[in-house]
């Protein structure tokens, strides 16, 4: 119970909001429109596939690959696939063998996006042309990589 000892919610008729509440949705709603909260969850997804690492996804002791139930977020988040295959892998000893595939996420590639998406990489075009060419208005011909 809060302090005071009444109730949140008490006195108020059955599906009452406070004001501040509806307020808060109809910005929410707001940004969404704008695209906003989109960004946002791009962010927080970067950010998680950035604190990934896989050093706590081993057990210490056993040094087996923990269930995925205990990974945290960041972790789950960098997870690109898994795949688990059952199979005899030695020919004639009657042992089936578990193989666990786990592909992560491209951190370069995740740290280009982030770096970009926050202004700290930029791509620069650059334009090769003599003073001739750029006086006469001309561009030359795109070169051939």
């Amino acid at each position: 119970m809060p302090r005071g000892g009444k109730r949140s919610g008490a006195g108020k008729p059955k599906g009452y909001k406070h004001e501040h509440t509806l307020e808060r949705q109809a910005q929410r709603r707001a940004l969404e429109a704008k695209g906003v909260l989109e960004a946002e969850r791009v962010l927080e997804a970067l950010r998680l596939m950035l604190d990934f690492n896989p050093k706590r996804l081993f057990d210490p002791v056993t040094g087996c690959l923990r269930h995925p139930k205990d990974w945290s977020d960041a972790d789950a988040a960098a997870l690109a696939s898994f795949e688990v295959i059952v199979k005899n892998a030695a020919a004639g000893d009657n042992h089936v063998d578990t193989i666990h595939k786990v592909r992560w996420v491209d951190r370069v590639k995740v740290l280009e996006l982030a770096m970009k998406k926050l202004g700290m990489l930029r791509e620069i075009h650059e334009l090769h042309m003599s003073l001739e060419e750029l006086v006469a208005g001309s561009l030359p011909a795109p070169r051939e990589p």
